[in-house]
């Protein structure tokens, strides 16, 4: 029951996250629940840059019996009822989160606080996601509103892409991914989100341009700018990526690299460092 309680939470979260709302009813847990919960919570900042990585933290775990076994302990964070974390970010589907436990000695004894870090790729509403259930079910979420810009619109392309790319390096350039969030896997995401790839893509003077094949206006149609790349993408494997010119042209195009190592190789092989 929990299981399908949760998979309807879901939706309304990732329905919320396209359309910016302010705030998410969640079956099963309202007022009378929450008065009756465990005090964990979910505490960060409320705004953030983009582009910047934030760190949150889960208040309320259990208390530690030091002179115990830690693993007997800790069922919460790793055993068969551990918790689950998940972000929802702007044009993306929900992502599962890393977790990393901090043991903290207060007046009261010790605890495992554990911290959530979510990179801000760009301008819009987050949502963090925490799915407690050890002792008593609980969901507590956190919106982050994310300021500044979104990147330039890229150029149209104007036919069929170049090959082989010129040897000289790009010394402006969008990197248009073009992605579908129904099937990108958790390992393509962290490619794409990978904070060396967007930190040196910025320091750069390039643009990133994560472009959704169903992007999102309130219509359910793509932006007409990303239009065209979305069409020419459409038959390939995605997430599939476009270095474009200032002139609109494609100097490369391909398959998303495995790694965010990886690809970033592949854009300091093209585009020029400052």
């Amino acid at each position: 029951m929990k299981l399908r309680i949760f998979a309807a939470v879901l939706a309304c979260l990732v329905a919320a996250v396209a359309h910016a709302q302010s705030g998410v009813d969640v079956p099963g847990f309202g007022a009378t629940e929450a008065a009756q919960a465990d005090g964990i919570g979910l505490v960060g900042p409320a705004t953030a840059s983009a582009g910047a990585e934030i760190t949150l933290r889960l208040t309320g775990t259990p208390p530690l019996d030091l002179a115990l076994p830690l693993i007997d302990q800790l069922g919460w964070l790793m055993g068969p009822d551990r918790m689950f974390c998940y972000v929802a970010a702007p044009g993306f589907g929900l992502v599962p989160l890393d977790v990393r436990g901090e043991l903290v000695f207060g007046a009261a004894g010790a605890t495992m606080q554990p911290l959530l870090r979510v990179t801000c790729q760009q301008a819009g509403e987050y949502r963090i996601l925490v799915d407690w259930n050890t002792g008593q079910n609980q969901l507590v979420a956190h919106t982050v509103t994310v300021g500044g810009q979104p990147g330039p619109t890229p150029p149209d392309p104007p036919g069929p892409t170049p090959d082989p790319p010129p040897p000289d390096k790009l010394a402006e350039m969008w990197v248009v991914t073009v992605y579908d969030s129904a099937t990108r896997t958790p390992g393509q995401f962290q490619s794409m989100a990978a904070p060396a790839v967007s930190t040196w893509i910025s320091e750069n003077g390039h643009h990133l341009c994560p472009t959704p094949i169903m992007a999102a206006d309130e219509s359910g149609k793509p932006p007409a700018d990303r239009s065209p790349w979305i069409e020419e993408a459409k038959d390939k494997p995605l997430p599939f990526v476009f270095l474009v010119a200032p002139d609109g042209v494609a100097k490369w195009s391909g398959s998303l690299p495995e790694s965010g190592a990886e690809f970033l190789r592949l854009l300091k092989q093209h585009g020029a460092e400052k």
